[in-house]
């Protein structure tokens, strides 16, 4: 797990899956998910083990690489178990544990920009779970996006159910499909709202090929 990911965080988790932070290695899983970089737009780097190379699509990913997409660029990751990671513009993604072996779980760290995680109703047992500077989403299957910027974490619940619990003192925001909410850094998570037509399709077009 990067430093970044490690901190004290906002906490997300789907009603029927608890919290489960995971390590890992930096290798490629031996028997569980295997994940690619199945479509690029644009440019895009790739960082693993401290060097930085060009991303190009094809490209197998593995635990503790970083993806990082231009200022016009989107990604699109797929791996084997059905799950699908779409990256939008100027986003910095830490993919953490994202090739768990057998039962193991999924961890990504988003660290800034905005992606979109679509998890298949099938999905093994494990823990899904999605990182960032203020905030930790953990799913079962779902499909929802978080972004992240300089005025904290956004999260919007596509299908599903989601729950958001902001750093500071507060219950639990329970959202459903449509429902979205903003945390700022340090706050409690505020009452979940249905975004407006506008924002939601901007959001939904900016993580979409």
């Amino acid at each position: 797990m990067s430093r970044t990911m490690s901190t004290a965080r906002l906490v997300i988790t789907a009603l029927s899956c608890g919290l489960i932070l995971l390590g890992g290695s930096a290798a490629f899983a031996q028997d569980g998910r295997t994940c690619t970089l199945s479509r690029l737009s644009g440019p895009a780097t790739l960082q693993r083990d401290g060097t930085v190379t060009a991303a190009m699509a094809g490209s197998r990913l593995g635990d503790r690489d970083r993806l990082r997409t231009g200022a016009a660029a989107k990604a699109e990751i797929t791996c084997s178990d059905g799950t699908v990671v779409t990256l939008g513009a100027a986003t910095d993604l830490d993919l953490g544990r994202i090739a768990g072996a057998g039962n193991a779980g999924t961890l990504l760290g988003l660290l800034e920009g905005i992606a979109r995680f679509v998890l298949p109703q099938n999905r093994r047992p494990g823990s899904f779970e999605v990182t960032a500077p203020t905030a930790v989403a953990s799913v079962r299957s779902t499909e929802w996006l978080m972004q992240v910027d300089g005025r904290g974490t956004a999260v919007l619940v596509i299908t599903g159910r989601v729950g958001v619990q902001g750093r500071g003192p507060g219950p639990i925001a329970e959202l459903t499909a449509g429902q979205g909410v903003d945390v700022p850094p340090g706050a409690g998570a505020p009452e979940p709202r249905t975004w407006g037509a506008e924002r939601a399709a901007a959001a939904l077009r900016a993580v979409t090929f």
